[in-house]
């Protein structure tokens, strides 16, 4: 019943938020699931279809299927934001407490280094090893990139 109502008095804003936030979550996430071909393939499909029943998005000229392309991509983003959350906010909260509850030199030394990274862009580096690996970079290894940057801003919150 509390959710009954709390949709009922939601801002029309949330509403449209959480709808969309939802829509993307299924595609990233059920939707990516159900068989179909290899987005990544060649001449899976004939090239340069406009868009169709079969195909919403149409193809790409090497003939790919543009909406499982964009499946793909969703699924890959929502998995790196996912691990980088979770691996930021644990190491976060870890330095941030050691920090706190030990007081002193080490958290004079540990907010140095904190202070440090969360001054360090993370994309241009990320783009960097992206473009040095030449296209062998996973979604896991971009995850860990960019999560090895994303402690500093919850450890500094605590």
């Amino acid at each position: 019943m509390e959710v009954r109502k709390f949709w009922k008095n939601a801002n029309v804003r949330l509403k449209v938020g959480i709808i969309i936030t939802l829509f993307f979550l299924f595609l990233g996430f059920v939707v990516y699931y159900i068989p179909h071909a290899n987005p990544f393939s060649y001449n899976t499909y004939p090239r340069r279809l406009g868009s169709s029943w079969t195909h919403p998005f149409g193809t790409t000229t090497m003939g790919q299927d543009v909406l499982w392309l964009l499946i793909e991509a969703i699924h890959n983003s929502l998995a790196i934001g996912l691990i980088v959350a979770l691996i930021g906010t644990v190491v976060g909260v870890f330095v941030g407490l050691l920090a706190g509850f030990s007081g002193g030199g080490l958290d004079r030394a540990l907010m140095v280094v904190t202070d440090t990274f969360v001054v360090i862009p993370s994309l241009p580096i990320l783009i960097l090893m992206t473009s040095l690996m030449r296209g062998s970079a996973t979604v896991i290894l971009m995850a860990l990139v960019l999560a090895f940057f994303a402690w500093a801003w919850p450890s500094r919150q605590i």
